[in-house]
This record gives C-alpha cells, sequence and structure tokens, in this order.
C-alpha cells in the first residue's frame, strides 16, 4: 500500500478547527475586498460579474495560500504532495479506481440531495442560483469545474485536515474538516452534499497524503454535474435504470480496489 511520511514543517498544528472557521470567514472577506476592486474595473471594461467570480476566487485564495504557507514554512510542492511515493506512482495506484467513485457518488449525492429537499424546499432565489452556478458553457466548466475544485482541495484538504490530522484523531480529523468544507458553502443543500464528499475525499488525502488523488475525483465530479445539468439534480434516476445500476457497480469496483489498496496495515496507520 501507499504509506503516507510524516509531515516535516513548523508550526504543523495551525490551524486548529476553531482557527479553520475564521480562515474560511477571512478569506470571505479578501473576496468580497477584491470585488470591491474589480468594481471599478468592470465599469470600464465591460466585464459582468459572473465572468470575473473565477478571479476573484483565485486572488482571494492566492493572497490567503502566500500567507499561510509562509506562516507554516511550507511549499506549495509540499502542499500538493507529501507522500514519499512519487506523483506518478500515486496516480498509477489509485487514480483509476479514484475516477470509478465518480458515476455513483455522483448518483448518491442526488439521492442525498432529494432527501434534503423534503425538509428544506428550495426557495425562487436558491433555484435561480444553482441554475446560474450550473449554467453551461467553457467559463463555468473552467471555474466550476477546474479552478474551484483545485483551490477546495488546497485549503480543505492541503491546509485543514492536513493540521488536523497532526492534533486530532483520524476519524476527528476528517469529521471537522468536512464540516467546515460543506458550511463553507453557506447552503443546507450543498452543506449536506459536501459533507459527505469531504468525508470521501478526507480518507483518501488521509491514506495518500496527496491532493492529486482529490483534485481528480472533485474535478470529474464537478465537471460530470455541470455536463448532465439540472437532470440528475431532479432526481430523474428513473429514467436511466441501466445506466445508473452500471455507474453503480463501477464505484463499488473502485471502491474494493482501493479499500484494499490503501487499507491500514494491522497495528499500523
Amino acid at each position: 500500500m501507499l504509506r503516507p511520511k510524516r509531515m516535516h514543517q513548523t508550526r504543523h498544528t495551525f490551524p486548529s478547527a476553531l482557527e479553520a472557521c475564521f480562515l474560511v470567514f477571512l478569506l470571505c472577506l479578501l473576496e468580497y475586498f477584491v470585488v470591491g476592486l474589480m468594481t471599478e474595473v468592470d465599469r470600464f471594461s465591460g466585464i459582468g460579474f459572473s465572468n470575473t467570480w473565477g478571479f476573484v476566487a483565485v486572488v482571494g485564495n492566492g493572497i490567503l495560500f502566500s500567507a499561510l504557507l509562509h506562516y507554516k514554512g511550507q511549499s506549495y510542492r509540499d502542499l500538493f504532495h507529501a507522500s514519499p511515493n512519487s506523483v506518478a506512482a500515486t496516480l498509477a495506484v489509485v487514480g483509476l479506481p479514484t475516477l470509478m467513485l465518480v458515476p455513483g457518488t455522483l448518483i448518491a449525492m442526488a439521492i442525498v440531495h432529494s432527501l434534503v429537499l423534503v425538509p428544506f424546499p428550495m426557495s425562487d432565489a436558491d433555484q435561480r442560483m444553482f441554475e446560474n452556478m450550473m449554467a453551461g458553457g467553457f467559463g463555468t466548466l473552467l471555474v466550476v469545474g477546474l479552478i474551484g475544485p483545485v483551490l477546495e482541495e488546497m485549503l480543505f484538504r492541503g491546509i485543514f485536515l492536513r493540521s488536523f490530522l497532526n492534533q486530532y484523531s483520524r476519524t476527528k480529523a476528517i469529521i471537522l474538516s468536512s464540516l467546515i468544507f460543506g458550511a463553507a458553502h453557506f447552503n443546507v443543500y450543498q452543506l449536506v452534499v459536501g459533507f459527505l464528499v469531504g468525508l470521501l475525499l478526507g480518507w483518501l488525502y488521509e491514506r495518500t497524503r496527496s491532493l492529486w488523488p482529490c483534485i481528480g475525483f472533485h474535478v470529474a465530479y464537478n465537471s460530470l454535474l455541470i455536463w448532465l445539468g439540472d437532470t440528475i439534480s431532479a432526481g430523474q434516476l428513473a429514467s436511466w435504470p441501466l445506466l445508473a445500476l452500471i455507474s453503480i457497480l463501477i464505484t463499488v469496483a473502485g471502491a474494493t480496489m482501493l479499500r484494499k489498496t490503501l487499507a491500514p496495515r494491522v497495528g499500523g496507520t
């Protein structure tokens, strides 16, 4: 199996769970500040906010990551891959089975989303928000399908979970990072789905100590969600019984492969 190395860095227990919540709040303030700066640019360039929010996220996260990595004495290279195994070796072992998790996870999260809608039906404003978020086009694919997953994995797994694993038990660290990941989406629908997906990504990171498998899964998941549009979120799975069954079988096979590959040794971690 792939064995993680211990993470040697200064201030390896920063942030704590409470500090992580503060950092999420700080990130929101940074992005709000960048939006304010972009307002003046928009007046002259004619670029609408819908086309600049990806830029805002990159700038806000870039400022935060630069400060955090400097404070922690950590490099971007180490942030992305802290395993003693090479990136190529890690992806060769877990890359395919990780991607095999995507279709079944998407179906499971569609069911969860439908269940959340029962006690918390969407308002018109919520529906418009998700429709705009999932609107097709290269811009949406770039931001939601690529930029968002990379930045989120860097923060929630690369910074938060990595720190939590140095100060909490493995289970507590994964649960806490997943809760913060879900809550950071600021709506109940993505909170529940984000928490559950975060548990999977947290386990994957804890086992591999690499962000690359997590990024691969996150990019594939979001991109497939964009490609399917609102059909999967509408719970119309009954229209595709055979495809749904095949997707679930693929995911079960991928999960089995990962479990065998990444299972902890007896008496070890």
